[in-house]
């Protein structure tokens, strides 16, 4: 027997059979104390909603010809929150998108297959479908996140867009959105809410219970009431500022059963025996497919078939990513990390040669500071010479003041050396909230004599992740300033002012 050994709380644990046909007669104890559940046929998982948060002692019986009971037993997490022990820095939302992803904090996309620099954690954003609107377009994002400790309805550490939930937390309320991240909207009384740093949002709660997020640009998130449903806390409407609206249909499990886009037009979710998500439908047919393995990881995403071009570029099949995780370890935090990205193209001729290979750190010690963070990642596969294709960069990680005041804002708390596929290298520190403070780049390869060791920029953020000052090498300034001081939290992340300074020796002058 097997089981979704993780789940969000409000989703279903599902417990496999693998039985042996001498068994017959099978009952499940799922350890918090309700009835047992029966079954007489192997070939139908059991399936059960836990009340509430917590970890589970379950045993399986199963009963056969024998007197004797072969019985297994197990551990079944049901988690309240998805966890990631380092959080990616507080950011404001995209204005542009209620359900955007998160900002790139280290603009490092040309630097590396995305790694959040400041804790090593392997990121990847794809959108897979998308279906133009009134007012906002449907999306379909998937997030991958290697420290996220998940096991949902897209396998482990992947979640999408639209896959939002608010939960209580005593009085305060947390809100999960899409991207494998948490936020809490803290309360004294359970009525008025503060937006978490970082976002430039309301929280209201309605007089039927259900609860709105506002943006500061007019947008608007409808979410269930906490009423102890399937569905409860889950996300029911986006509109905009303009009325368009976007809804969100549950079956009695609590699952994403259909997305009403701001047209009226259906987009179905249809899940596989294991409760996995297996393949979004759209209102002509258009099909984004998803394979899992027996681990439970997403190993293929398949787009939707292109056939009848006029040039006859077809893809009757349908376009496909591959995927390659870890297994194996002891510790579940080291398992699921994701280790090879395989592009349609080599899917396609059959090679399967991963254009990302991502090493992470060879400890198994979660006290290391290395430990489950990218080291190593080598782009392109290889040639027919054996020699990486596109080159391969390395990263190190220190702890930096690791007694430090966690407030301090212009603390360096990590340092990150990042070497490119040409040897340059580039040395990063950031403070408690991951932002970053310095970037050095240095002149190590030696190709201009003269050049200084390094050249270095400084950063200075506010709380809310806003960036303040950008001092550049050369001494020149451009300085930000922001509403902070609006009564309206909504209003407090318009920027007001830009400052730009000379530097002292070149001055400010136009040359001729």
């Amino acid at each position: 027997m097997r089981s979704n050994s993780h789940v969000l709380f409000g989703s279903p644990s599902v417990f496999s059979l693998q039985a042996d046909p001498d068994y017959s007669f099978f009952q499940l104890d799922v350890g918090d104390g309700s009835d047992l559940i029966f079954s007489t046929d192997p070939t139908i998982p059991f399936t059960y909603l836990y009340p509430e948060p917590g970890i589970y002692e379950y045993q399986l019986s199963a009963f056969g010809s024998s007197d004797e009971a072969f019985v297994i037993t197990g551990t079944h997490t049901v988690s309240e929150f998805m966890t990631s022990p380092w959080p990616e820095p507080k950011l404001n939302y995209d204005d542009g998108d209620l359900f955007a992803c998160d900002s790139c904090p280290d603009d490092q996309g040309a630097i590396l297959d995305p790694i959040y620099l400041h804790n090593g954690e392997f990121f990847l954003m794809e959108e897979d479908l998308r279906i133009p609107g009134r007012g906002f377009d449907y999306r379909f994002q998937r997030t991958y996140k290697s420290q996220l400790s998940f096991d949902g309805r897209m396998g482990h550490n992947w979640t999408h867009n639209y896959m939002q939930h608010l939960a209580a937390d005593g009085l305060n309320i947390v809100q999960v959105n899409g991207n494998g991240r948490r936020d809490a909207y803290t309360s004294s009384d359970g009525v008025s809410f503060t937006a978490p740093a970082g976002f430039y949002t309301s929280l209201t709660r309605n007089s039927d219970e259900t609860y709105t997020i506002r943006e500061a640009y007019g947008g608007q998130a409808l979410f269930n009431a906490l009423d102890g449903s399937p569905a409860q806390g889950r996300l029911r409407q986006i509109s905009d500022r303009n009325g368009n609206t976007m809804h969100f249909l549950y079956d009695a499990g609590g699952r994403l059963e259909r997305v009403i886009d701001t047209l009226g037009r259906p987009i179905y979710y249809i899940y596989n025996t294991d409760e996995r998500l297996a393949y979004i439908e759209d209102f002509i047919g258009r099909r984004v497919s998803f394979t899992y393995d027996l681990r439970g990881d997403l190993v293929a995403v398949t787009s939707p078939a292109v056939t009848g071009t006029p040039n006859g570029n077809d893809f009757p099949n349908g376009k496909s990513w591959r995927y390659t995780y870890s297994s194996g370890f002891g510790n579940d935090r080291l398992n699921h990390n994701l280790l090879t990205i395989i592009a349609p193209n080599e899917v396609a001729d059959g090679t399967l040669k991963p254009h990302v290979i991502n090493t992470y750190a060879g400890t198994t010690n979660p006290l290391d500071y290395n430990f489950d963070r990218v080291i190593t990642q080598q782009w392109g596969g290889t040639n027919a010479s054996g020699v990486p294709a596109g080159g391969t960069l390395t990263v190190t990680y220190e702890e930096l003041n690791p007694s430090g005041d966690p407030t301090d804002l212009t603390l360096p708390r990590n340092r990150t050396t990042v070497i490119d596929r040409n040897g340059n290298q580039k040395v990063y520190e950031h403070n408690g909230n991951g932002h970053r403070l310095t970037l050095k780049e240095y002149s190590n390869r030696d190709i201009r004599p003269g050049d200084p060791e390094f050249w270095e920029t400084v950063y200075r953020f506010n709380r809310d992740g806003q960036l303040l000052q950008t001092i550049y090498p050369a001494g020149n300034v451009i300085e930000s300033r922001y509403d902070e001081t609006n009564r309206n939290r909504l209003q407090q992340g318009n920027r007001i002012a830009d400052v730009q300074r000379a530097d002292p020796i070149r001055g400010g002058d136009q040359r001729a």
